[in-house]
């Protein structure tokens, strides 16, 4: 029976959740545009149900 391969040194072939999770700058922007967004269709529908 054969040992299971091992992982060596220096070779990039991290998996699924063991990789590091990076993101950008734009991206963050991009969320935090996005979010402003539903923040104001929320509160102008609030608006307008209160009116009735």
């Amino acid at each position: 029976m054969r040992p299971a391969p091992r992982r060596t040194p220096g070779s990039s072939g991290l998996k699924g959740s063991a990789k590091k999770k990076t993101t950008n700058f734009e991206n963050i922007l991009a969320n935090v545009r996005r979010h402003k967004k539903l923040e104001f269709r929320e509160k102008s529908r609030s608006r307008k149900e209160s009116k009735k």
